[in-house]
């Protein structure tokens, strides 16, 4: 009975402590607040994210033949204007691109729908930075940087 009562007190006491809702409020941790790139600064650091990802790879240079600038899969490949070339088993998802076939689990497709919007995301991103900025009080960006 008394080891009933020891927790049932314990219980008592953690859903006491834990019911509260700052925990709800937390700054999210491995991204940026808006508050925080709100200065041209910031601004100006959004932009380099958004045009680094032109080469079309989030993650560095490997892996982008589906992405810009080279659009060597689906321009080059897709257009017969190339050949994968190797053998059939290896990368075999750019020979369904190559003869027309894709399938929905072809990761080149995904890959390049997943830059892509990740390119549009950074670019809004960077104009709703840029917007707040401007329309603060702080420093903003002239008309001779246009």
């Amino acid at each position: 009975m008394k080891k009933i009562r020891i927790i049932a007190a314990l219980l008592f006491i953690l859903f006491a402590v834990s019911c509260k809702n700052d925990f709800l409020d937390q700054i999210p941790q491995g991204q940026l607040t808006p508050d925080q790139v709100a200065s041209t600064k910031g601004v100006e650091n959004l932009l380099i994210g958004a045009y680094g990802l032109m080469n079309g790879n989030i993650s560095g240079t490997w892996g982008n033949y589906s992405s810009a600038p080279s659009q060597w899969l689906f321009g080059e490949v897709a257009a017969d204007d190339a050949h994968k070339g190797s053998t059939s088993t290896d990368q075999s998802f750019m020979n369904d691109i190559e003869h027309h076939v894709p399938s929905s689990i072809n990761y080149n497709l995904s890959n390049m729908w997943n830059n892509y919007y990740e390119g549009i995301l950074r670019c809004n991103n960077t104009l709703a930075s840029l917007s707040k900025v401007q329309s603060g009080s702080g420093a903003k960006f002239d008309d001779s940087r246009a």
